[in-house]
Order: structure tokens, then C-alpha cells, then sequence
């Protein structure tokens, strides 16, 4: 099961030394993942991922390594074999190589088709912050210029618009702000 935030973090996740006002509206993932289960009445769903994360954990227990994630994804298929790489890879939130229950369950939930895309969710705050990882390929907390140019890229994409230059782009975006755009 899902731990809860430890003793004296916030009411939206943060733990000791850390201000809302640094910190803004943002909400840790643990507490995202545990409102999200309880408001999509998710809980079923999630005993039923954690009894076949448990299944395949073999070499760390309760842990799933890139091996044990793409096998049981071939076990039960949800989605392309090509994308089995890039899941592992943004469910891995800490990059140890292997996901935890948490990073598994989150994961899961983010990129289930049946996640609303309500950012006032917590399951839609969650998959934003799977979004966010997602673009944020060196995991500095930060989306710098390159960044931004593959997330405009894939907009563009989205949107059947011709190409146009995104690191032009992303570089004009980020003169308009003097705050880097992210959370470091």
C-alpha cells in the first residue's frame, strides 16, 4: 500500500524545512497519488497493479527493474512495446533503475486513458508533474531552451501545424520570464 506523507510534512505533501511559498501550489506526488486513488475510487485497480508489481519483482522485492516492468507489460498488455523504454524511464523518479511502488502506481495512473485532464484533479495535477518529468530530460527540476523546443515540437505535432523553428521559440518564451520555468 501507499505510504502517507511522513510526520510533520504539510497538508500538500512538503516535508519539514520547506514553504508553501517556495514551493507555490505544488503538491508532492505521494499525496497526489493517494487523493487521486481515493477520488477515481481507483483502489481496485491499484491492489490489482500492486499484486502483479509484487508478481514480477524478483530481483529487489517490492521494486521492479527495466526487465520485470517490460515483462509484466507483455503479461499484460496496455500498450506498444515501443513504449516501454520512455515509461520506464519517467516512472523512474529518482533514476535508481528501478520503480517503487509509488513510482509504479503513479506512473500507471498518469498514463491511464481514463485519467481526467483537469488540472483542479489530483490525478491531473499528478500526470502534469508526469508531463513535466517527461520534458524535463537532465531531471534538474528546470525546463531550459532544448526542453521547451521538444515540447513546442510535440504541440506543433499535436495540432497538424507544419514545422516552425521551437528553439526560436522556446528561446522567446523564456525572455518573457525572468523565473526559470520549473521548480529548482
Amino acid at each position: 500500500m501507499i505510504e502517507a506523507p511522513e510526520a510533520g510534512a504539510t497538508a500538500v505533501g512538503l516535508r519539514d524545512g520547506y514553504s508553501q511559498e517556495q514551493w507555490g501550489p505544488w503538491k508532492s506526488h505521494s499525496l497526489l497519488l493517494q487523493q487521486a486513488i481515493a477520488d477515481l475510487k481507483w483502489q481496485d485497480a491499484a491492489d490489482k497493479l500492486l499484486h502483479a508489481l509484487r508478481e514480477h519483482s524478483v530481483i529487489r522485492e517490492g521494486y521492479l527493474n527495466h526487465d520485470e516492468f517490460s515483462a509484466l507489460l507483455h503479461r499484460y498488455p496496455c500498450c506498444s512495446a515501443a513504449h516501454h523504454e520512455v515509461f520506464f524511464e519517467l516512472f523512474d523518479r529518482n533514476q535508481d533503475g528501478y520503480l517503487s511502488e509509488a513510482d509504479f502506481l503513479g506512473g500507471m495512473l498518469a498514463v491511464s486513458p481514463s485519467t481526467p485532464h483537469t488540472l483542479e484533479s489530483p490525478a491531473g495535477q499528478l500526470r502534469m508533474q508526469f508531463v513535466f518529468l517527461y520534458y524535463d530530460a537532465n531531471r534538474n527540476g528546470q525546463l531550459e531552451v532544448q526542453e521547451i523546443a521538444k515540447l513546442l515540437e510535440h504541440v506543433q505535432q499535436l495540432r497538424g501545424e507544419a514545422p516552425t523553428d521551437t528553439v526560436a521559440g522556446a528561446q522567446a518564451l523564456l525572455a518573457k520570464y525572468p523565473e526559470p520555468f520549473g521548480f529548482a
